[in-house]
């Protein structure tokens, strides 16, 4: 029997997948080469993303324009297209656009921004097994899949997990900065400056009242969905000019329904991450405070994802996940703690990432496959 294209896909995503982990497990005096020059080749010569036609025909649209960078001819040039770039990609587009009009040098940067933030971040942890299983969890939360789509949006939280730092040491300039720096990648990031007062703090303790807040959340979302849609519906009225779109019904409402895998992988992440809780804030400090209390945001606000406007604002939440999975998953294993019954719970959430990961990329998510190379070699 032959294999179709998105198995093929899914074999070469896997075997990559080892190759990239495993790169971390080796001496780097500065940064993983192999990783970002790797992941630059493999997402910046594809032609396969759900968003990949509409970046295009933006960067060719942008290319062509002649003007000077702070125009209002050049800076107006996408006002009515269905994508808009932030002053970042505009520069870099540019500067492009004085040596070449091939669209792979700009999914090259994109995806040269997102791989190097993502080691830039990753070699904040000393021990080998951490960063493997970092590398591990950034393919099997499907944030590997969604790069293939939400480009800009997830270099912006590649970037802002670089500023958690700033909140662990309290340095409120040094932390506004950065958000004004990411702001040039995706200006949604901006709505990340007030988290700086109050993610630090230990306000999630108790485990049966976490776990029942998440429960009636999921309960209220799927009694209430109808309404809620048409409240998020509204809010393409009030919203900004150039995301507004993400909140139209017909375009952009998201089906909700919870297949049983879907529920099951829900559930037992959320569940896993909440046994665990405690000693992962013990074990990572106030760095562990942080990425907990965003990831139990974004596993609320998943719930309430009826559009993609949600979908898209809980990247900075929900995805903070390959940080909290991989990180309880070294500490289940290789730490002081390791336990025979933790071990054997953390493998079964090792298998049970990797089937969701084969999943996803089988039914082709964000466009991730099958994968083509760009019609521009």
């Amino acid at each position: 029997m032959i294999m179709n294209d998105f198995a093929l896909s899914l074999i070469f995503y896997v075997l990559y997948m080892f190759v990239f982990m495993y790169s971390y497990r080796l001496d780097w005096k500065r940064g993983n080469w192999f990783a970002v020059v790797s992941f630059v080749l493999l997402l910046g010569l594809r032609g396969n993303g759900l968003d990949y036609e509409i970046y295009n025909q933006a960067f060719r649209k942008l290319v062509e324009n002649n003007a000077p960078l702070f125009s209002d001819t050049y800076l107006n040039t996408l006002k009515y297209f269905s994508v808009h770039f932030e002053i970042g990609h505009l520069v870099y587009i540019k500067l492009i656009s004085l040596f070449t009009h091939n669209s792979i040098f700009f999914f090259s940067m994109l995806a040269f921004i997102q791989v190097f933030f993502f080691d830039l971040f990753i070699r904040q942890f000393e021990k080998k097994r951490e960063r493997f299983f970092l590398a591990f969890f950034f393919f099997t939360t499907l944030i590997f899949c969604n790069v293939f789509n939400g480009m800009r949006q997830f270099a912006a939280f590649l970037m802002f997990i670089n500023g958690y730092k700033f909140i662990v040491n309290r340095d409120l300039k040094k932390y506004v900065v950065w958000v004004l720096v990411v702001s040039t990648i995706h200006k949604s990031i901006l709505i990340m400056l007030p988290f700086y007062f109050f993610i630090d703090k230990d306000f999630l303790q108790a485990r049966k009242i976490q776990a029942t807040i998440y429960l009636v959340v999921m309960g209220f979302s799927n009694a209430f969905s109808n309404e809620l849609r048409t409240i998020l519906y509204g809010l393409n009225y009030a919203a900004d000019d150039g995301y507004s779109g993400y909140f139209q019904r017909d375009m952009f409402e998201l089906d909700t329904t919870l297949s049983p895998l879907v529920l099951f992988f829900r559930l037992s992440t959320f569940f896993f991450v909440l046994f665990y809780s405690k000693q992962f804030k013990e074990r990572y400090g106030r760095l562990g405070i942080i990425a907990y209390n965003f990831l139990f945001m974004g596993f609320l606000l998943q719930e309430l994802s009826f559009n993609l406007a949600i979908l898209r604002i809980n990247i900075y939440f929900y995805y903070v996940g390959f940080v909290v999975m991989a990180l309880i998953t070294y500490n289940n294993l290789y730490g002081k703690r390791n336990e025979l019954k933790g071990k054997v719970v953390t493998y079964g959430m090792i298998v049970l990432h990797m089937a969701w990961f084969a999943n996803c990329v089988l039914k082709g998510a964000s466009g991730c496959a099958p994968y083509i190379l760009s019609r521009y070699l």
